[in-house]
């Protein structure tokens, strides 16, 4: 007795539904990754920060060596500042954080760039830095207060 074995292999169909199965759950935790890692840098009280940015209502003035900075923000304190100088050289502040509605006084020795102060220098614009609901910085690049 010879029995014959039958060397069949899966049928085209099932090997094509078995592929777009397994393509359809890669491209799903490809997006999954994709959208962590693409989401918005951050949010305070569940707005964007770079919209925040946008409507930050900050008045800036330098007289001398002093930097007077007004947040007239309603929601958003102003964590610090980042001056800009003529050069393109940037300061970064150190200062308590500024609450809405309140106001405060800085020096530009208060302002520095590796040991390096802004005393002296030409400032052209401040950039405001807000902190987000998970305590990340971020730097409003794009809305650079002019002084």
């Amino acid at each position: 007795m010879i029995r014959k074995i039958s060397k069949k292999g899966i049928s085209p169909v099932i090997a094509t539904v078995l592929l777009v199965a397994i393509a359809i759950i890669v491209v799903t935790i490809i997006w999954f990754w994709a959208s962590r890692s693409v989401k918005d840098v951050g949010s305070k009280f569940e707005t964007p920060l770079n919209q925040a940015c946008q409507e930050l209502n900050l008045d800036v003035s330098i007289s001398g060596s002093d930097i007077n900075i007004v947040n007239s923000e309603s929601q958003f304190s102003l964590e610090k500042i980042v001056l800009k100088d003529d050069s393109g050289s940037l300061y970064e502040c150190s200062m308590n954080p500024i609450a809405p509605g309140d106001s405060s006084s800085i020096t530009l020795s208060d302002c520095s760039d590796n040991g390096n102060s802004a005393s002296g220098k030409t400032i052209v614009s401040v950039i405001p830095v807000l902190k987000g609901d998970n305590e990340e910085l971020y730097n409003c690049d794009n809305n650079e207060v002019e002084v």
